[in-house]
Formats: C-alpha cells, sequence, structure tokens
C-alpha cells in the first residue's frame, strides 16, 4: 500500500485542470514511478460516479495509477474544477486508519498545505470520511475537499477540487457527484 503515490498522482491531475486545458496524458508523458505496488488500482472497474450536469468525464492514467475524472465546463485561462477517483487496496486496514494515513501524508507532501475542517459522512449506505485543506499547485491556489471510502479492503478516494475561495460555488456539483458514488 504506498498512499503517497495516489497523492501524487492526484496532485498530477490538478494541474492537468489548469487553464482550461481539455488534458489527455499520452502513454509516452506518464512517467512510471519505481514504488509501483500491486495494491494501486485494486477497486478500478469497481465504483461508478455520475458527473454533474454538462461535466466532463474522461478516465485516465498517471504514474500508472488508473484515474476516473470529472471535469467543471472549461472557461478561458481558468483552472477547471475537478473531481477525480482514484482506488487502492488496504486489505485489512480501517477507513480510519487509511483516513489519518493519508492526511499526515497530505500534510507532508503538499505545498503550502493548510488544514480545514475533517467530519464523516454516508454514501450510499457506505461510512466514509472527508477532509478539506487549501494548497498551492503550480501557482495556483486550490482548495480541496476529499472523500475517502473504504469496501472489501480498497480505498476509494474521491478529491473535489476549486480555486481558492471557491469550492462554495462548486459544492453542489462536487455533492451531486458524490452522492451518486457507488460500488459495485
Amino acid at each position: 500500500m504506498k498512499y503517497p503515490l495516489l497523492l501524487l498522482a492526484t496532485g498530477l491531475l490538478m494541474l492537468g485542470a489548469c487553464k482550461s486545458r481539455n488534458t489527455q496524458f499520452l502513454p509516452d508523458q506518464i512517467h512510471k514511478e519505481d514504488g509501483q505496488t500491486p495494491d494501486t488500482n485494486a477497486g478500478a472497474g469497481k465504483f461508478s460516479i455520475d458527473p454533474p450536469s454538462g461535466w466532463q468525464k474522461t478516465d485516465t492514467t498517471i504514474n500508472n495509477v488508473k484515474i476516473i475524472s470529472l471535469l467543471s465546463p472549461a472557461k478561458s485561462n481558468e483552472f477547471r474544477s475537478n473531481i477525480n477517483v482514484m482506488t487502492e487496496s488496504i486489505r485489512d486496514v480501517s477507513l480510519d486508519g487509511y483516513f489519518d494515513q493519508s492526511v499526515s501524508t497530505m500534510s507532508k507532501f503538499t505545498d503550502n498545505y493548510s488544514a480545514g475542517p475533517k467530519g464523516e459522512k454516508e454514501i450510499n449506505g457506505m461510512r466514509s470520511k472527508w477532509m478539506k485543506y487549501s494548497c498551492n499547485k503550480n501557482g495556483f491556489d486550490l482548495d480541496v475537499l476529499v472523500y475517502f471510502v473504504t469496501k472489501d479492503g480498497i480505498a476509494y478516494v474521491i478529491m473535489c477540487t476549486a480555486p481558492k475561495g471557491r469550492i462554495e460555488l462548486y459544492q453542489a456539483q462536487f455533492e451531486e457527484a458524490v452522492n451518486s458514488f457507488r460500488v459495485s
């Protein structure tokens, strides 16, 4: 289990949403990590999430991590708010343990990390934990809302990202997508 790997991939996705680019990462653009483990992608294909109305849904792979990405409508020269879902096997680690480790990792490896509130939410009968934080990624000040769901030894990480100070503008769309999340 390699928690920082998921966070690294997510950081790259945040960059890909910058400046309204419809980024598609080609195989020769994807850097393969030496730390790749068989635990990564364990839940890929075992879940569904619906994009909010007008948003684009894409499947992509970054650093060998399969990611479902939902992108807000493009606006010129702006960061595209987005929702990304990644998975990994956590075997017998609890939701609480995985959440605590992820929070610790984010605080150590995220530029200008500023912790926000944390809480719990039920998503289609599954217990989840969430956290908000702010950071700077490649010159963009961002607010991030992350949900962590675990089921049958797999962690599902749902990361909602918006420009700093504008997360509330996207809250309804984030909730719409998160509430549609299901594990098969």
